[in-house]
C-alpha cells in the first residue's frame, strides 16, 4: 500500500511537471525564440546538470547493451518535442493536453502492430470511443477546426513509439543509464539545431530555460518513479490530473479558459482509456487465475 501511495504521488508530480513545461515552452515560443533553440537549450542544460551530477557523486560512466536503441529512442523524441515546441506556439495549451490523452490507444495500437497483442472487441471499442472525443475536441468542417491541431496526434504518435522503446530498454537498463544515455544523445542530435538557428537570448529566457530543463528531468524520473512503485492500471486515472495542471496555468498564464468542447471531449478520452485499461486488467487477472488453477 505505501509503495502505491508512493506510485500516485510521483505521477501527481509527474503530471504537474509535463504541465508546467508545455507551459514554459508555450511562454518561450510567445518571447520569439523558435523550438529548435529551445530543444538545443534545454538539452545542453540538462547535460550539464546530469554529468555535472555524475562526476560529483564520483560514479561511472553507466554501462549500456542497447547503445543504438538509445539513439532511436533519442531520434523520435527529439522530433516529438520539436512538433510540439511548434504546435505550442499555436495551439491552447489545454487543448493540446486534452488531444494527448490519446496517447494511451495509440500505443495501445502498436502494441498490436508490434508485439502481437490481440485486438480485442473491447479494445477496439475503447478506441472508436476515444475517436469520437478527438473529433469532439477538433470540431472538422466547423470555423473552430484549426489544422495545426493535428499535429498534436503527430506527436502523440512519436509519444507511443518512445513508450514502447523505453519498455524495451527497461528490461536491461538502469535508471541512471537512462538518464545518462537520453542525454547524452539529445545532445548530440540537439548540436546541429544550435548551430544553424543560433540567436542571442536574453537573461528571463536563460531563468525560463533552466527552469525547464529542471521539470523536463524531473518529469522523465518521476514517471518512471511511479510506474516502478505501481501498476500501470492505478496510475492512469491520475495522469489525467494533467489537464486540471493545465486547465490553471492557461489561465493565470495565458488568459485561457477551457472551452465546453474540450472539457466533453476530455471526458470522452478518458472515459474510453480508463475502459480499455479496465478491460485489459480484468483479462490478465483471468488468465492468472487460469495459470495457477
Amino acid at each position: 500500500m505505501a509503495n502505491t501511495r508512493m506510485g500516485i504521488f510521483w505521477m501527481l508530480v509527474h503530471c504537474l511537471a509535463l504541465a508546467s513545461v508545455m507551459g514554459i515552452v508555450r511562454a518561450l515560443t510567445e518571447s520569439g525564440m523558435t523550438p529548435y533553440l529551445i530543444m538545443f537549450w534545454q538539452n545542453l542544460f540538462a547535460a550539464i546538470m546530469v554529468f555535472t551530477y555524475t562526476l560529483a557523486k564520483k560514479r561511472k560512466l553507466p554501462k549500456t547493451k542497447k547503445l543504438p536503441t538509445h539513439f532511436v529512442r533519442c531520434a523520435v523524441a527529439i522530433s516529438a518535442g520539436l512538433i510540439l515546441f511548434y504546435t505550442l506556439s499555436h495551439v491552447k495549451l489545454n487543448l493540446a493536453t486534452a488531444i494527448s490523452f490519446t496517447a494511451p490507444l495509440v500505443t495501445s495500437i502498436f502494441a498490436v502492430i508490434f508485439f502481437g497483442e490481440k485486438m480485442g472487441y473491447h479494445r477496439f471499442i475503447g478506441l472508436i470511443i476515444g475517436l469520437v472525443g478527438v473529433l469532439v475536441i477538433l470540431r472538422p468542417g466547423t470555423e473552430f477546426f484549426d489544422p495545426k491541431m493535428l499535429l498534436m496526434l503527430i506527436v502523440v504518435v512519436f509519444w507511443a513509439i518512445t513508450d514502447l522503446v523505453i519498455k524495451l530498454l527497461n528490461k536491461t537498463e538502469s535508471l541512471n543509464s537512462m538518464l545518462f544515455y537520453m542525454t547524452l544523445v539529445m545532445l548530440l542530435y540537439s548540436l546541429p539545431l544550435g548551430m544553424f538557428f543560433w540567436e542571442d537570448i536574453n537573461l528571463k529566457q536563460v531563468l525560463l530555460l533552466l527552469l525547464l530543463t529542471c521539470l523536463h528531468l524531473t518529469n522523465f524520473a518521476t514517471v518512471s518513479l511511479a510506474y516502478r512503485d505501481s501498476d500501470v492500471s492505478v496510475l492512469m486515472p491520475f495522469d489525467y490530473s494533467r489537464l486540471i495542471f493545465s486547465a490553471i496555468i492557461s489561465y493565470v498564464f495565458f488568459a485561457e479558459g477551457l472551452s465546453i468542447w474540450t472539457a466533453i471531449g476530455s471526458f470522452i478520452i478518458i472515459s474510453s482509456a480508463v475502459y480499455v485499461a479496465y478491460r485489459e486488467k480484468k483479462h490478465r487477472q483471468k488468465i492468472s487465475t487460469a495459470i495457477v488453477a
